[in-house]
C-alpha cells in the first residue's frame, strides 16, 4: 500500500505529458489553399426580399408592413397603451413573508455551493 503513492505520481505525470503532448501540433490554424476563390458579400450578387420574408413569422411581417407604410391600420404608441394599477401595499407580514423567502433563498444557495465544495471528500 504504501508504494502506490509514487507509482500513482508518476502514471499521473506520463498521463498528463501523453495528453499535452497530442495537442501541441494544432495549435496553429491550418493555412488556406490558395487555389480555393474567397466569397465576399460582392460576390454572391443581389439578395432577394422574398427570401427574407419567408423566415419571417406573419406577425413580424405585418409589422414590416407597418412601418413601411403598406399598412393603413393605425400604429400604437406609448399614449394610447392603458398601464394597469400599481398594487397595493403590502402589509407587514406581506413583507416579512418576502423578506423571510429571499433570505431563505440565499441560504440554500451557499448551502449547495458548500456542499458541491465539500461533497469530493466524502467519497473516500
Amino acid at each position: 500500500m504504501r508504494g502506490a503513492g509514487p507509482r500513482a505520481a508518476a502514471a499521473g505525470v506520463i498521463a498528463l505529458a501523453l495528453v499535452g503532448g497530442c495537442g501541441l501540433g494544432r495549435s496553429k490554424p491550418p493555412v488556406p489553399d490558395p487555389s480555393t476563390p474567397r466569397v465576399s458579400a460582392n460576390e454572391l450578387g443581389p439578395r432577394d426580399p422574398d427570401v427574407v420574408m419567408d423566415a419571417l413569422t406573419p406577425d413580424e411581417r405585418d409589422a414590416l408592413a407597418r412601418v413601411d407604410g403598406e399598412d393603413e391600420r393605425p400604429i400604437e404608441t406609448a399614449d394610447d397603451v392603458t398601464m394597469p394599477e400599481p398594487a397595493a401595499p403590502k402589509g407587514f407580514f406581506g413583507r416579512l413573508g418576502d423578506d423571510i423567502g429571499k433570505i431563505g433563498v440565499a441560504v440554500v444557495g451557499v448551502g449547495l455551493t458548500i456542499g458541491m465544495a465539500v461533497a469530493p471528500f466524502f467519497l473516500f
